[in-house]
């Protein structure tokens, strides 16, 4: 009985923990706007790793993604870029809140993080819903929703912000994604950011 009562209460505090996420979610989207609508968002760059904010970002999601039975996943390594660390935990975010969000459990998240001299990469993939061709040609516009037959929560800005963000980083966001079978985002960055000089690795001289 008290194993039983055990697991009543972490049923209980994980979908605490869902609902808090998505509230979490839509006032942060909500919040970002005006600074969207404004034009360029004002970026405050400093040496940041990619891959290293990507471990912490997903920390934050692996409660949400147990409750649903989605195994998360993150690897590879970036090179240092020069950018702004709160709004690409943003987009971080908006892409892992997703991946979560449209997938069925038993399923997958997968964060892989890369690049070269010149850019830094990271690709958010799950064993998700997936989306159409038609789904693809509105992803990235204000108030797109997907699915709406599930119920799944949401605002439709998530996306719209990610991309704004990217770009005012002179970066670019990309999805491969097949109806059913899952769908891939992947974050493209420059290593320098916009209208900087190029990022010194922190052991250089």
């Amino acid at each position: 009985c008290r194993d039983r009562g055990l697991r009543e209460l972490l049923d209980v505090a994980l979908s605490i923990e869902e609902s808090l996420e998505v509230v979490a979610d839509l006032v942060s989207n909500y919040l970002h706007m005006p600074a969207i609508d404004g034009g360029t968002p004002h970026l405050e760059c400093h040496p940041l790793d990619l891959a290293e904010l990507a471990a912490k970002v997903v920390e934050r999601y692996r409660l949400y993604a147990a409750q649903k039975g989605i195994t998360v996943e993150c690897h590879g390594r970036s090179p240092l870029l020069l950018a702004d660390r709160r709004p690409l935990a943003r987009v971080l975010g908006n892409l892992l809140s997703n991946a979560i969000k449209y997938t069925r459990g038993p399923g997958r998240v997968t964060i892989t993080c890369g690049g070269d001299e010149t850019h830094g990469t990271l690709a958010v993939a799950d064993t998700g819903y997936g989306l159409t061709p038609d789904d693809l040609g509105r992803l990235f516009t204000k108030h797109a929703r997907f699915h709406r037959d599930r119920n799944i929560p949401g605002t439709g800005l998530g996306l719209f912000i990610c991309r704004e963000i990217v770009r005012a980083h002179g970066g670019e966001i990309v999805v491969a994604s097949e109806r059913g079978r899952g769908s891939t985002f992947t974050v493209r960055l420059p290593v320098r950011g916009p209208g900087t000089e190029p990022v010194r690795r922190r052991d250089a001289a």
